[in-house]
């Protein structure tokens, strides 16, 4: 990484930093590039501010990620990791993992002592891009709408079932989900 690359990421973070205290909820999508080095302090500065954060893991060391709210691996990255689920929450003191399983739905593990499962949604399947990605932004939104665990792991899954119905990268509209 460059020296101008490093000065990017440190006035992403300062602006990170600045704007934080307003936000009500944080998503990091680590896509192993730049801010992989900085997920430590990213978490860090939202937990003192008891802002809940919300990641995206791509790397299989999730030290970097302990102390999130909630983790939303998919199937191979929980096996890169090891796949003991109640281990990697205590080990990295994660409240809660939204796991995404690909056709077989979502699994949400952490604050009840069952995890609560959903089916897939997506009636046919034609692109998987960007489900993830929506999953994890959807449970954000329901979160900020107040919604029990139950009810973002429904609106969720069904967010990420939209997407799959459409070609490329694509976008979620709320009045697509029921």
């Amino acid at each position: 990484e460059t020296k101008c690359g490093k000065e990017k990421v440190q006035a992403v973070i300062d602006h990170y930093g600045e704007t934080l205290p307003h936000a009500e909820c944080v998503i990091f999508s680590d896509y192993g590039k730049h801010f992989s080095e900085s997920a430590a302090d990213i978490i860090g500065m939202a937990n003192e501010l008891k802002v809940p954060i919300l990641v995206d893991p791509k790397s299989p060391d999730w030290t970097a990620y302990a102390g999130a709210d909630l983790i939303k691996p998919n199937l191979a990255e929980l096996h890169a990791v090891g796949g003991n689920i109640s281990a990697l929450l205590k080990k990295f003191r994660i409240k809660q993992m939204l796991l995404t399983e690909g056709e077989r739905g979502m699994t949400l593990w952490g604050k009840s002592k069952q995890p609560l499962k959903v089916q897939a949604d997506a009636q046919q399947v034609i692109d998987v891009t960007g489900a993830g990605d929506t999953s994890i932004a959807a449970w954000a939104v329901g979160k900020s709408e107040a919604l029990g665990d139950m009810d973002c792991l429904d609106f969720a899954n069904a967010a990420a079932g939209v997407v799959c119905r459409k070609m490329g990268t694509a976008v979620c509209w709320r009045d697509e989900v029921g």
